[in-house]
Protein backbone atom coordinates (compact mmCIF):
# COMPACT_ATOMS: atom_id res chain seq x y z
CA UNK A 1 0.00 0.00 0.00
CA UNK A 2 1.06 3.77 -0.96
CA UNK A 3 0.42 5.15 2.04
CA UNK A 4 2.57 2.36 4.47
CA UNK A 5 5.72 2.99 2.16
CA UNK A 6 5.44 6.91 2.59
CA UNK A 7 5.28 6.21 6.56
CA UNK A 8 8.51 3.55 6.10
CA UNK A 9 10.44 6.36 3.63
CA UNK A 10 9.06 8.76 6.97
CA UNK A 11 10.63 6.86 9.26
CA UNK A 12 13.99 6.39 7.26
CA UNK A 13 13.82 10.50 7.61
CA UNK A 14 13.62 10.12 11.57
CA UNK A 15 15.88 7.35 12.18
CA UNK A 16 18.71 9.57 9.49
CA UNK A 17 18.20 12.18 11.94
CA UNK A 18 18.63 10.81 14.79
CA UNK A 19 21.81 9.09 13.74
CA UNK A 20 22.78 12.79 12.35
CA UNK A 21 22.42 13.88 15.20
CA UNK A 22 24.22 11.47 17.36
CA UNK A 23 27.38 12.05 14.66
CA UNK A 24 27.87 15.31 15.46
CA UNK A 25 28.90 14.84 18.88
CA UNK A 26 31.19 11.30 17.51
CA UNK A 27 28.77 9.21 19.29
CA UNK A 28 28.47 6.30 16.92
CA UNK A 29 31.09 5.34 13.59
CA UNK A 30 30.98 7.54 10.27
CA UNK A 31 30.33 5.37 7.31
CA UNK A 32 28.35 6.61 4.15
CA UNK A 33 25.11 5.26 5.53
CA UNK A 34 25.00 7.17 8.12
CA UNK A 35 25.73 9.94 7.00
CA UNK A 36 23.31 10.19 3.86
CA UNK A 37 20.61 8.11 5.92
CA UNK A 38 18.54 11.06 6.16
CA UNK A 39 18.73 12.02 2.65
CA UNK A 40 17.81 8.64 1.48
CA UNK A 41 14.88 9.25 3.50
CA UNK A 42 13.54 12.42 2.36
CA UNK A 43 13.82 10.96 -1.30
CA UNK A 44 12.19 8.31 -0.61
CA UNK A 45 9.58 9.99 1.15
CA UNK A 46 9.35 12.37 -1.98
CA UNK A 47 8.96 8.89 -4.15
CA UNK A 48 6.02 7.52 -2.13
CA UNK A 49 3.96 10.71 -1.52
CA UNK A 50 4.29 11.42 -5.27
CA UNK A 51 3.16 7.67 -5.95
CA UNK A 52 0.80 7.79 -3.12
CA UNK A 53 -0.72 11.09 -4.56
CA UNK A 54 -1.14 9.70 -8.09
CA UNK A 55 -2.67 6.44 -6.93
CA UNK A 56 -5.30 8.16 -4.67
CA UNK A 57 -5.94 10.89 -8.09
CA UNK A 58 -6.14 7.65 -9.85
CA UNK A 59 -8.89 5.95 -7.64
CA UNK A 60 -10.81 8.98 -7.43
CA UNK A 61 -11.56 9.56 -11.09
CA UNK A 62 -11.82 5.70 -11.46
CA UNK A 63 -14.53 6.93 -8.79
CA UNK A 64 -15.96 9.69 -10.46
CA UNK A 65 -15.94 7.56 -13.68
CA UNK A 66 -17.93 4.86 -12.17
CA UNK A 67 -20.70 7.50 -10.57
CA UNK A 68 -20.77 9.35 -14.19
CA UNK A 69 -21.70 5.34 -15.82
CA UNK A 70 -24.38 4.76 -13.36
CA UNK A 71 -26.20 8.49 -14.21
CA UNK A 72 -25.76 7.75 -17.64
CA UNK A 73 -27.33 4.42 -17.51
CA UNK A 74 -29.60 5.72 -14.71
CA UNK A 75 -30.82 8.92 -17.02
CA UNK A 76 -30.81 6.31 -20.23
CA UNK A 77 -33.21 4.16 -18.35
CA UNK A 78 -35.35 6.76 -17.48
CA UNK A 79 -35.71 8.08 -21.26
CA UNK A 80 -36.29 4.87 -22.37
CA UNK A 81 -39.84 4.67 -20.24
CA UNK A 82 -40.34 7.92 -20.66
CA UNK A 83 -40.29 7.33 -24.68
CA UNK A 84 -42.30 3.84 -24.29
CA UNK A 85 -45.41 5.94 -22.74
CA UNK A 86 -45.01 8.97 -25.53
CA UNK A 87 -47.35 8.60 -27.98
CA UNK A 88 -47.40 11.63 -30.63
CA UNK A 89 -50.14 12.67 -33.56
CA UNK A 90 -48.39 13.35 -36.75
CA UNK A 91 -50.08 15.07 -40.01
CA UNK A 92 -53.70 16.29 -40.48
CA UNK A 93 -56.45 15.11 -38.37
CA UNK A 94 -59.95 15.33 -40.54
CA UNK A 95 -61.98 16.94 -38.19
CA UNK A 96 -65.81 17.55 -38.40
CA UNK A 97 -66.62 21.09 -38.67
CA UNK A 98 -70.57 20.48 -36.97
CA UNK A 99 -69.46 17.96 -33.93
CA UNK A 100 -65.78 17.71 -34.05
CA UNK A 101 -65.30 14.49 -34.82
CA UNK A 102 -62.59 12.68 -36.05
CA UNK A 103 -61.92 10.51 -39.06
CA UNK A 104 -59.62 8.08 -38.40
CA UNK A 105 -57.35 5.88 -41.16
CA UNK A 106 -60.50 3.67 -41.73
CA UNK A 107 -62.98 5.93 -42.87
CA UNK A 108 -64.59 5.59 -39.08
CA UNK A 109 -66.15 9.31 -37.30
CA UNK A 110 -65.04 9.20 -33.85
CA UNK A 111 -65.44 11.37 -31.10
CA UNK A 112 -62.66 13.29 -30.31
CA UNK A 113 -61.93 11.95 -26.73
CA UNK A 114 -62.23 8.22 -27.93
CA UNK A 115 -59.71 9.16 -30.81
CA UNK A 116 -57.29 10.87 -28.88
CA UNK A 117 -57.27 8.46 -25.80
CA UNK A 118 -56.89 5.41 -28.35
CA UNK A 119 -53.61 7.46 -29.98
CA UNK A 120 -52.23 8.97 -27.23
CA UNK A 121 -53.28 7.24 -24.12
CA UNK A 122 -54.97 10.59 -22.64
CA UNK A 123 -57.71 10.86 -20.46
CA UNK A 124 -59.98 13.45 -20.86
CA UNK A 125 -62.26 15.39 -17.86
CA UNK A 126 -65.15 17.21 -18.80
CA UNK A 127 -66.14 20.85 -18.17
CA UNK A 128 -68.17 24.34 -19.45
CA UNK A 129 -66.15 27.29 -20.62
CA UNK A 130 -68.02 29.85 -19.94
CA UNK A 131 -69.31 30.88 -23.21
CA UNK A 132 -70.54 27.71 -23.66
CA UNK A 133 -72.58 27.90 -20.03
CA UNK A 134 -74.12 31.08 -20.44
CA UNK A 135 -75.36 29.34 -23.79
CA UNK A 136 -76.98 26.11 -22.62
CA UNK A 137 -77.53 27.40 -19.22
CA UNK A 138 -78.30 31.19 -18.80
CA UNK A 139 -80.58 30.68 -15.97
CA UNK A 140 -77.99 29.39 -13.46
CA UNK A 141 -74.55 30.82 -14.97
CA UNK A 142 -73.29 33.96 -13.13
CA UNK A 143 -70.37 36.05 -14.94
CA UNK A 144 -66.79 36.08 -13.05
CA UNK A 145 -66.54 39.42 -11.46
Amino acid sequence: RPAGCFLAAWGVVVVGTVLQALLGPGWIFSAWPTEHLLELGFLFAILFWSFTLSTRVVEKEEQQRQHLEQEVLARTAELRAALTEVKTLEGLLPICSGCKRIRDDRGYWNEVEDYFQRHTGADFSHGLCPDCAQRLYPEYYRAPK
